[in-house]
C-alpha cells in the first residue's frame, strides 16, 4: 500500500505543476516543482537508499520503478501514449528485476485489452459475474495450493 500511496502522491504533484504552468501561475510553479522534486527524491530514498542502511526495510515494493509508473501516465491525454509509456514502463521494470521469471511480464497482457477497449460499455451486465469470479478464483487456488504443497 505504501508504494500506492508513494504513486498517489507523486500523481497530484504531478498535476499541480501541470496545472500550475498552464495557468502561467509563477508562484504555484515554483512551489509545485520544488515539492514534485522533494516527492520524487523522498520516493527514491525509500526504494534505493533507506534499504541498503536499516535492517529489515525492503523499501517500496516494485521500487522506484513501480512508483513513476502511474506517474509516467498522467503526463500524457492520448490513449495510445499512456499505453505505450505504460508498457515501456512495466518493460523496464521487468528487465530492472532481477528474479528469472518477473510477475510483470503478465502485465503486459492487459495492455492489449486495454487497446482493444473503446470507452463504451458492453452489450451484456456482466457486474455479478465477476462479483462471483474474483473470490472463486482465489478459493481455487487456494485449494491448487494446499493440493500440491500436501
Amino acid at each position: 500500500m505504501f508504494t500506492l500511496a508513494a504513486s498517489i502522491c507523486i500523481c497530484y504533484l504531478l498535476m499541480w505543476a501541470r496545472d500550475s504552468f498552464k495557468e502561467n501561475n509563477r508562484k504555484g510553479m515554483i512551489l509545485s516543482s520544488v515539492c514534485l522534486a522533494i516527492g520524487i527524491g523522498t520516493a527514491y530514498a525509500l526504494c534505493r537508499i533507506l534499504p541498503d542502511y536499516i535492517e529489515n526495510c525492503g523499501g517500496l515494493d516494485y521500487g522506484f520503478s513501480g512508483v513513476m509508473l502511474p506517474a509516467l501516465t498522467i503526463l500524457f491525454k492520448n490513449k495510445y501514449a499512456k499505453l505505450g509509456s505504460s508498457g515501456a514502463s512495466l518493460a523496464w521494470l521487468c528487465l530492472t528485476d532481477m528474479k528469472p521469471i518477473p510477475v510483470q511480464w503478465y502485465c503486459l497482457l492487459s495492455l492489449a485489452v486495454l487497446f482493444l477497449y473503446n470507452g463504451k460499455k458492453g452489450k451484456y451486465n456482466l457486474k455479478y459475474l465477476f462479483y462471483l469470479y474474483y473470490p472463486l478464483h482465489l478459493i481455487l487456488l487456494c485449494i491448487i495450493h494446499f493440493s500440491i504443497s500436501g
